[in-house]
C-alpha cells in the first residue's frame, strides 16, 4: 500500500505535531514522526530557525481492500492464484481486524508493534515491552486494562447556613476493544472504550456525611436518593434550614387619603385643559372615622441547619399621638376627628402625630401653579388670589390682599383685604349643599 508524506513546521517542535495530528486528523500514535530540524537558534541567538518534522501516514484501507485481506488469508501461502501483488504490499506489515492481529514478517523485514498504555501482550508466552517487533512464527496475546472511573461527590453549605448542596459525578466501567488498524509497517494500537455509568454513591454515605457536619434539620431523602441514582453529572439540594419570620410592625389603616395629591388634568367641554383644578387638599368633616389601629404580630421562629432555633423579632407597637380634632378610642383602636378640617399627619419610625386644622392656610399668592382650593372648613390666603383661581370653603375665606378675575364661594363669610377686580364673591350658602359641592 502506498504511504503518504507530509511536512510541518512550527515554532517547535511539539506544536508541528499538534499541526499534524489538526490536520490529518489522527493522533500522534498513528502517525510516523520523523523530526528533520528541532529549529534551534541561529548565529548568536538574533533568529530562530523553525521546527521541521515529517508525518509518514498510511491511508486507511477501503472495504474492498479489507475483502481483498479476508480472501488473502484464506487462501493457503502456497495457492497458485494466491494475490502475489498484494502479497508484496504486505510483505513487512501487520494488521489488526476484529481484535485480531496478522502479520507478515521475516528477518529483513519486521513489523513492529506499539502498545498503548491500557493494553499489554505476551509475545511467545513472554511480556513484551511498549514496542515489539514481529516474525513470522510469532504468537502475540493481547491484554486490556481500563480500570473505572470512582464516582466523585461533595456536600457544601452556602454563606447564610440555610442550604446543603450535594455534587456528584457518577463513575463508570469501560468495556474495550483492540480498534482495527490497516497494514503497516509501524502499528500503533489503540482502543475502543463503551462506557457505562455507575453510580457508586449511597444514601448511607451521605446521610454519614451530614452527620459528620453535624447538620440534622430540613433533610430531603428523596432528593438524596435522586442523587445517587443520578447518570450524570448533577448538583441537588439536599438540607434547607428554615429562616425566621419576624413579626410585622403595628400601623394605622387609614379610610381616606390624608396626603395632598397632584390630580389628573380635565379637560373641559371646550376641549382645553383646566390646569388650576390640579391638587387635591384632604379635609374631613367631624364625626368620620380616620382610621384604626392595627397591632404588631409575633413572628415565626426559624431554625438552623444545625437544629438551633433562630429567634423572630416580634413587630414594634404604633404610637399615636392625638392632637387637635382627633380622639383616640383605645378601646376599639379607632381615631375619629373631632372637628372638620384638614387633616395633618406627620410621622417618624413607629411615632404618628394627628391632628386636625380647622383652617387651611394659602402662604402667597394663589396662581395656576398652585391649583384651586376646595377645603371643608376655613381659609386664608396670605396674598391674592390671582386671574381664574377658585376658593370653596366650608367654613369663612380671608384674602389678605386683592380677588383679580376670581372665585370665591364661602358658606361663612367671605373677606378680602384689598380690591376685587371683576370676581365672584358668594358667602352665607346652605353649608350641606356646599358640603356636597366640594365633595363632588
Amino acid at each position: 500500500m502506498m504511504r503518504n508524506v507530509h511536512d510541518f513546521e512550527a515554532e517547535t517542535v511539539e506544536k508541528a505535531i499538534e499541526e499534524a495530528e489538526h490536520t490529518l486528523k489522527r493522533s500522534s500514535a498513528e502517525l510516523e514522526i520523523d523530526i528533520l530540524d528541532r529549529g534551534e537558534s541561529t548565529f548568536f541567538g538574533f533568529k530562530k530557525a523553525k521546527a521541521k518534522i515529517r508525518v509518514t501516514t498510511q491511508p486507511q484501507p477501503s472495504e474492498n481492500w479489507l475483502d481483498a485481506l479476508d480472501s488473502y488469508l484464506e487462501e493457503p501461502a502456497d495457492a497458485a492464484n494466491r494475490d502475489e501483488n498484494l502479497s508484496r504490499h504486505l510483505e513487512g506489515t501487520a494488521w489488526l481486524k476484529d481484535g485480531v492481529l496478522y502479520f507478515e514478517g521475516n528477518e529483513s523485514k519486521r513489523p513492529v508493534l506499539h502498545l498503548p498504555d491500557e493494553v499489554t501482550a505476551c509475545k511467545n508466552g513472554k511480556q513484551t515491552g511498549k514496542q515489539t517487533s514481529l516474525i513470522s512464527g510469532d504468537s502475540l496475546e493481547f491484554s486490556i486494562q481500563v480500570p473505572p472511573r470512582e464516582t466523585a461527590w461533595s456536600v457544601s453549605v452556602d454563606k447564610k447556613l440555610q442550604i446543603v448542596t450535594l455534587n456528584v459525578k457518577p463513575g463508570a466501567f469501560f468495556t474495550a476493544a483492540i480498534a482495527d488498524h490497516p497494514p503497516a509497517e509501524q502499528v500503533y494500537v489503540s482502543i475502543s472504550k463503551e462506557e457505562t455509568p455507575l453510580n457508586q454513591l449511597t444514601e448511607e454515605d451521605v446521610l454519614d456525611q451530614l452527620e459528620r457536619m453535624e447538620i440534622t434539620y430540613g433533610i430531603k431523602t428523596d432528593a438524596i436518593r435522586e442523587a445517587c441514582t443520578a447518570t450524570a453529572e448533577k448538583t441537588v439540594e439536599i438540607a434547607a434550614g428554615k429562616l425566621p419570620m419576624h413579626g410585622k410592625d403595628g400601623k394605622i389603616d387609614f379610610t381616606i387619603n390624608l396626603q395632598t395629591e397632584q390630580k389628573i388634568y380635565r379637560e373641559k367641554p371646550d376641549g382645553t385643559i383646566d390646569f388650576r383644578d390640579s391638587i387635591r387638599i384632604p379635609s374631613v368633616e367631624e364625626g368620620l372615622v380616620l382610621g384604626s389601629i392595627v397591632e404588631p404580630t409575633a413572628g415565626e421562629d426559624g431554625c438552623s441547619l444545625f437544629g438551633e432555633v433562630l429567634q423572630a423579632k416580634t413587630g414594634r407597637p404604633i404610637a399615636v399621638h392625638a392632637g387637635t380634632g382627633v380622639e383616640l378610642d383605645e378601646e376599639t383602636k379607632t381615631i375619629t376627628a373631632s372637628i372638620s378640617g384638614r387633616p395633618f399627619l406627620k410621622q417618624q419610625g413607629q411615632i404618628v402625630r394627628l391632628s386636625i386644622l380647622p383652617k387651611l392656610v394659602h402662604d402667597g399668592n394663589l396662581q395656576l401653579g398652585d391649583g384651586n382650593i376646595r377645603f371643608t372648613g376655613d381659609v386664608e390666603i396670605i396674598g391674592s388670589v390671582e386671574n381664574g383661581m377658585k376658593v370653596e370653603a366650608v367654613g369663612d375665606i380671608w384674602v389678605h390682599a386683592h380677588s383679580d378675575q376670581s372665585f370665591l364661594q364661602a358658606a361663612g363669610s367671605v373677606t378680602v383685604n384689598g380690591s376685587v377686580l371683576h370676581s365672584t364673591l358668594t358667602a352665607g350658602t346652605s353649608r350641606a349643599a356646599h358640603k356636597k359641592t366640594i365633595n363632588c
